[in-house]
């Protein structure tokens, strides 16, 4: 399958988006360091961001599912257009009581976004750290020079969409500084909590916590979701998000090897590893392949 540029593939043209965010990232560390810097919280979401427009280009349909920036549907990915500042207004208005009693803790840990416990064998463990844990809501992150890392991201934008030919490209880039200044502060506020304990860094607010504390110095311990060692899939997203922003990794398995694109671009200065319940109850060890009977099968 090819997109509208010319013959080469989405896949070739997605990882070519991710070499020049990394490539952006490297130059910026000069001036701003590795954590403090704009492409290390963004990096995620900017691919996210272009890989869809190549992709939804592609697509024979228009599919019905509602997206919400940095997702983008075909409509967006054929011609951009303004995302609504409303709806960015409304990811830092949860003012629930429950909210509220969650940022409550017995000790002095932050807890951020998708915390594995285990698929509802730990409900004990899950209580516990809910209880010790104050839990962060919505949060920015902190960027030395912010209005400078801003400018520079919004240059890459334009040339991304030059790039790969996306229509409007003034209209995106206005979307990602609205996207960018949201998310992000200019001025350093003291953290008071001596420890992070989150999940998965794909989610921006994870990344947003992991990249404050450790502009602190302080510990930030993060668990691998999916009950699968992160080393097993050489893939984009392993190396920028799920092995790296992080000072301790707890992942699973003991396999634990670098890849050409799953090196972590921070890497931890400690991991530990763990085994995965689900999988140990389901695996049973043999010597041989065999396949199923599956008429015994109803369901997949």
């Amino acid at each position: 399958m090819t997109g509208n540029c010319g013959m080469r593939t989405i896949d070739t043209d997605g990882l070519a988006v991710v070499d020049r965010v990394k490539s952006c990232y490297t130059q910026l560390c000069s001036d701003f360091g590795p954590i403090g810097n704009i492409y290390m919280v963004f990096m995620h979401d900017l691919v996210i961001h272009f890989s869809g427009i190549l992709m939804q280009r592609a697509t024979l349909e228009h599919y019905p599912d509602k997206v919400v920036f940095p997702w983008v549907d075909k409509h967006y990915a054929l011609s951009p257009y303004e995302i609504s500042p409303d709806f960015l207004e409304l990811e830092g208005s949860n003012s629930s009581f429950k909210t509220r009693l969650r940022q409550w803790s017995l000790s002095r840990v932050a807890l951020g976004e998708a915390l594995p416990v285990g698929y509802r064998q730990n409900l004990f463990s899950a209580k516990w750290i809910n209880l010790m844990g104050g839990y962060k809501p919505f949060t920015r992150a902190f960027l030395p020079r912010r209005d400078e890392q801003i400018d520079s991201l919004c240059g890459l934008v334009i040339e991304l969409c030059k790039t790969f030919e996306v229509d409007g490209a003034e209209m995106v880039c206005r979307n990602w500084e609205n996207y960018t200044k949201h998310h992000t502060c200019g001025d350093q506020s003291v953290l008071h909590q001596r420890a992070l304990l989150l999940g998965t860094r794909n989610n921006l607010q994870n990344r947003k916590l992991a990249v404050n504390y450790l502009q602190q110095d302080k510990e930030v311990v993060a668990i691998t979701h999916g009950e699968v060692a992160n080393s097993v899939m050489d893939e984009p997203p392993f190396g920028y998000s799920e092995r790296t922003l992080c000072s301790t990794l707890i992942d699973y398995g003991v396999f634990d090897e670098d890849g050409i694109y799953n090196s972590p671009l921070i890497a931890p200065r400690r991991r530990f590893y763990r085994s995965a319940p689900a999988g140990s109850v389901i695996h049973l060890a043999s010597a041989d392949i065999l396949l199923p009977k599956r008429h015994r099968f109803r369901a997949l």
